[in-house]
This record gives structure tokens, C-alpha cells and sequence, in this order.
């Protein structure tokens, strides 16, 4: 009896309360390795749903500049751009920009044609991408553009300029449209042209090309008009 007494009695739940005050202890002193430890997890959760996340939206990027048959092409002017980046491409200022994209989303080589995207950088509600021109007279060229989301979607908002130029390629390109049939352009003055846009700065392309209202450009070509007066 004494021996049981000693096992399950007073002496019992000393030894019991000894236990598990040591229990508590331990406990106690593994908080912070508990809080680490679900500090890890909450890291790991977020940063795994970051990068899905973060994943759709250079997919939704890409897809952007992939262009599909005339009436999807045509929502994309829409659906897909800004007015700020309708007037860059278009260089028609205002509500006209939404109907020269759709009109020239129309043009059969307008059509079909998937531009390479690449350094898409995410952050938040902006993006940018590098964009690589395919099938048009920009081919080649190598654009950096800002992309905004709105509505849940990503449109693409503006030029930012020229990640790559190729002033080659970019003077054939003009040379194609000045040498093209019904084009009055005179010899004298296409060599104006191509030498200023041998010349010009990245940023004085960037607005030639993309200035909106063409305003650049068309100082430029009055500058090669005034030059060479024997033009038509």
C-alpha cells in the first residue's frame, strides 16, 4: 500500500506536476523556432502564389502582342491598348486613334503575327517588356513598352522608346514606302532623310515614330523639304 501510495498518490502528482512544469518550460523556450517556423511557411505561401500570379500575368503580357484573326485584332485595339498607346502607333490624336488601329488591324499584313516578348518585369499594377517587332516595317526593331492594368486586365499603355535600334533596318524600311509605286518622293530628298535618321538620337526616333501626332516627323520632313526645293 505504501509503494502504491508513493505511485499513484502524493508523491505521484508531485512527479506528475514536475513533469509538467518541465513540459512548459520546453514549450516556452521553443516559441521563437515555432514563430520562425510559421514565418517560413507564411513566406513560402506568399512568394508561391507571387509567382503564380506573377506567371499569368507575363502570359496575359505575351498574348497581348500576338495578333489573331481581323475580328479579335480588331477588339484588341479596345480590349488591349490604351488611348495613349492607340495615339502612338496610330500618330492620330483623340477618339479617331480607336478607328485608324481597327481600320489598320484589318490589312491583311496586319494579321497573323506574333511579336517575340521578353524581360517582362512585374510590378504591381505596371509592367514592362521588351518587344520584338515581327512582320511589319519595324522588323527587328526592339521595343521597350510600359503595360498598365486596368479592369482586372493588362493593356499596353506606351513606347517607352528603343530597348535595340537598327538604323539599317529602320532606313529600308523608309526606303521601301519612298521607292514604293506612286510614291513622288525625289531622290535628293530621300537622301535627307535617311542621312538625319543616321544621325538622330534613339529619343529623336522614338518621336519621329511614336510621337503621337507625327509632329516630329513632320518637322523632319519639312527640314529635308527646305533643303531640297526641287521636290514635288
Amino acid at each position: 500500500m505504501t509503494k502504491c501510495r508513493t505511485l499513484f498518490g502524493v508523491e505521484d502528482r508531485k512527479l506528475v506536476g514536475a513533469r509538467g512544469k518541465r513540459k512548459l518550460v520546453i514549450f516556452v523556450n521553443r516559441i521563437p523556432q515555432l514563430v520562425v517556423f510559421f514565418i517560413t511557411l507564411l513566406f513560402l505561401f506568399c512568394a508561391c502564389c507571387g509567382g503564380t500570379a506573377a506567371a499569368s500575368s507575363k502570359t496575359e503580357i505575351k498574348a497581348i502582342f500576338r495578333t489573331t484573326p481581323t475580328e479579335n485584332a480588331v477588339t484588341q485595339c479596345s480590349i488591349e491598348e490604351t488611348q495613349r498607346f492607340r495615339e502612338q502607333t496610330t500618330g492620330t490624336p483623340g477618339k479617331r486613334a480607336l478607328k485608324v488601329c481597327e481600320r489598320e488591324a484589318r490589312l491583311p499584313e496586319n494579321q497573323a503575327t506574333s511579336d517575340i516578348v521578353s524581360h517582362i518585369k512585374v510590378r504591381g499594377w505596371t509592367a514592362t517588356a521588351h518587344v520584338r517587332e515581327f512582320g511589319d516595317n519595324l522588323e527587328g526593331q526592339i521595343l521597350k513598352v510600359m503595360l498598365i492594368r486596368v479592369g482586372g486586365r493588362w493593356k499596353a499603355d506606351e513606347i517607352l522608346g528603343f530597348f535595340h535600334l537598327d538604323r539599317d533596318k529602320l532606313i529600308r524600311a523608309f526606303k521601301e514606302v519612298f521607292t514604293s509605286p506612286g510614291s513622288h518622293v525625289s531622290a535628293k530628298f530621300a537622301a535627307c532623310i535617311y542621312a538625319k535618321l543616321r544621325h538622330a538620337s534613339g529619343e529623336e526616333i522614338t518621336e519621329y515614330l511614336f510621337g503621337g501626332s507625327r509632329e516630329a516627323l513632320h518637322e523632319l520632313y519639312d527640314r529635308c523639304l527646305t533643303e531640297s526645293p526641287s521636290v514635288p
